[in-house]
């Protein structure tokens, strides 16, 4: 459940706070949406306004179009349930960029960051603040753990946290050189993250090398996506269904994302099935075997994915309620950033107490 420390809110106060003569109406957190917050108000010339609020805790850029059109589907209905004339969303985040402000100018939302970066415009209302620098540039990384080889031996470490490996061993089981796994265990060992016996080395601080990995990857980089639409709303029937055609093909496929989390530690019902596949059927397969019709990214209820490295994010992977789900920490990765509370989702999936076996 949100509580009034959410987010979202305290950034949209400080934007409207230097707006004259604007009456903040109510506030109030949302459960069980794809936004976080709402507020209403009231402008000067008597309008009702209903701010839609949505945090981001990684507003990048490439994900930004998609966001904003998925929750555009929200506006009219949230306005006519709150007795407000018009609706806008505000995204929150720690830092949004000069293209991520143009982005969001150019589907028809604002934005307000919390180093003072804003962008609002709405009624009379009209709001533009940018420059303010990122305290938190990314640093470049030696760890390169976006590499895919180099990942596949850190999916495997934090899968198996805690346990020996010998350097031949953990190479032969990714399916990488034995000069990979040394890099990745002489940084590991640099960082005392790991530590190192007889018996092998050893992951010590996983949480650590989660987060490392979190500011390395780049979903759009290791990943193509196609987006489909199903008449069939329900997640169960829409991932069963796909599930069921691809037993019929010479391939397989395996569940990530929202579905896959909400099977592991549920949060929210998935407003999109996500499935890695090892090629993309023909459209009009599709359409006759699943009545999938191909649309435009942020519109679709069925996501399929190609990956640069299909064996290295299937590696282990498990089966929940009869469907495949890639590795916990591939479901995390998969979610950050994607918006349609998929922050929230991947951070319930952390938070369990039998996350990649239960590690702390």
């Amino acid at each position: 459940m949100k509580t009034d420390q959410e987010p979202s809110l305290p950034a949209l106060r400080a934007v409207l706070g230097v707006v004259s003569r604007v009456q903040i109406i109510e506030e109030r957190t949302v459960e069980n949406a794809f936004i976080d917050a709402e507020v209403l108000i009231e402008l000067p010339d008597g309008t009702t306004w209903l701010l839609l609020l949505e945090h981001l805790t990684r507003p990048e850029p490439r994900h930004l179009h998609r966001i904003t059109s998925a929750l555009s589907q929200e506006f009219e209905k949230r306005a006519t349930d709150a007795g407000a004339d018009h609706a806008y969303l505000v995204l929150t985040g720690p830092w949004f960029s000069e293209e991520a402000s143009r982005i969001c100018s150019e589907n028809g939302a604002g934005f307000a960051d919390e180093q003072g970066n804003c962008f609002l415009s709405f009624g009379t209302v009209h709001i533009e603040r940018t420059g303010k620098p990122n305290p938190k540039k990314r640093k470049t990384s030696s760890l390169d753990i976006s590499k895919p080889k180099s990942a596949r031996v850190v999916r495997t470490l934090l899968s198996h946290p805690h346990r020996d490996w010998k350097v031949v061993e953990l190479a032969v089981s990714c399916e990488v050189s034995v000069g990979t796994v040394s890099r990745v265990r002489t940084r590991l060992l640099d960082r005392e993250w790991a530590t190192e016996s007889k018996e092998g080395f050893a992951l010590r601080k996983p949480h650590d090398l989660l987060d490392a990995w979190v500011e390395e990857d780049d979903w759009s980089t290791r990943t193509e996506v196609r987006e489909y639409s199903l008449l069939d709303s329900d997640p169960l029937r829409i991932a069963a269904a796909v599930k069921d055609d691809w037993i019929k093909r010479p391939s397989f496929c395996c569940f990530t994302q929202w579905f896959a989390g909400w099977l592991r530690a549920p949060y929210t019902i998935p407003p999109v099935v996500s499935a890695y596949v090892p090629s993309f059927p023909d459209d009009d397969d599709l359409r006759e075997s699943l009545s999938a019709r191909r649309v435009d990214p942020g519109s679709g209820n069925l996501r399929l994915v190609e990956s640069s490295d299909l064996r290295g994010v299937t590696a282990e992977s498990h089966v929940v309620r009869n469907f495949s789900l890639v590795s916990d920490v591939q479901i995390y990765l998969d979610l950050l950033g994607q918006g349609l509370r998929a922050d929230d989702q991947a951070e319930e999936l952390r938070r369990a107490k039998d996350f990649l076996g239960g590690w702390k």
